[in-house]
């Protein structure tokens, strides 16, 4: 996936999202997700945060303050807006922010695409909601996840498997590899330590 195609993808999956999350009942917003101890909540706050983030060294700065561990400072900022914002700011923030670009040095777009999907399929499963269709963004996240294991936080051993996904004709991973077979979303799950390996 091109970077243009890939931040498209971005801004329509934020706008998506936004859209399915319009009508969920603000206490539904305190369920726990498959995203550590996050709720639904907290997962919408850190999708806000990363779209609202502007230029990436003066948000990894500001984020420094907060605390020098990069993902602690962005768990911070993401409890802390969780926390002072209403369900219905959250959605349209994202909404609003959809064009937003920030990504680490050295991160390829499709990785910013993969920060939407997993979250959506944490939020998805917290809410009962509808499953990410298993197209083509779907997998090139994958593939961007068994590539840059390191930035998901999961063990180098990802790579070796070969995901097939079971409700579309794609798969990803070397063709010699362990078959992981599920839906498109599941596999994304996997990769990413939402469901344990089989």
């Amino acid at each position: 996936m091109q970077t243009e195609e890939a931040w498209q993808a971005v801004a329509d999956e934020r706008v998506e999202l936004s859209a399915l999350l319009a009508d969920t009942d603000t206490a539904a917003w305190n369920r726990p997700s498959p995203c550590g101890d996050w709720t639904v909540k907290d997962v919408v706050a850190h999708l806000v945060v990363l779209a609202e983030a502007g230029n990436r060294y003066a948000f990894i700065a500001r984020s420094a303050l907060i605390d020098p561990r990069f993902h602690k400072s962005i768990d911070k900022a993401a409890r802390r807006l969780s926390a002072a914002t209403q369900p219905h700011e959250l959605t349209a923030r994202l909404r609003a922010a959809r064009d937003g670009r920030f990504l680490l040095p050295f991160v390829p777009a499709p990785a910013a695409l993969g920060e939407v999907l997993v979250h959506r399929s944490d939020i998805s499963d917290a809410l009962g909601l509808p499953a990410h269709a298993p197209d083509e963004r779907v997998r090139a996240v994958l593939e961007t996840q068994t590539k840059l294991w390191f930035v998901f936080g999961v063990s180098r051993s990802i790579r070796k498997y070969r995901f097939v996904a079971t409700d579309a004709d794609w798969a990803v991973g070397p063709v010699d590899g362990p078959v992981i077979a599920a839906a498109g979303e599941q596999l994304l799950q996997i990769a990413t330590g939402r469901r344990p390996l089989p």
